[in-house]
């Protein structure tokens, strides 16, 4: 049998504070002191060691002025004669196939 339990805090608010203050007052009289956190911005100084001639690109101006014209990418096609296609076995997981035994063997994986 096993037996669930619930625990709930059942103190008010004032019994809360008492405790905190008793807490805080026996921290106290042992010498232990809370410290503040205060929040100091840091002042920020920009410090970078800069190579001598890397700020010569400035000076050099684009060919064509603001145009940014690049050349488009080739399609990416399969020319070859062995893959027949491709095969989902699991989800998303595609598997290519090369012969007509694979493609039996993955549709009967498939189906059990």
């Amino acid at each position: 049998m096993i037996i669930y339990s619930n625990q709930v805090s059942r103190k008010t608010n004032k019994q809360k504070a008492k405790q905190k203050l008793a807490w805080e007052t026996y921290l106290k009289s042992n010498g232990v002191q809370k410290k503040v956190a205060k929040f100091v911005p840091m002042k920020a100084a920009l410090i970078a060691a800069v190579r001598p001639g890397s700020m010569d690109y400035k000076s050099i101006t684009s060919v064509g002025g603001t145009s940014g014209n690049t050349f488009m990418r080739a399609k990416k096609e399969y020319t070859g004669d062995k893959l027949i296609g491709i095969a989902t076995m699991h989800k998303s997981n595609l598997v290519p196939i090369f012969s007509n035994e694979e493609a039996i063997d993955v549709a009967r994986m498939r189906r059990g």
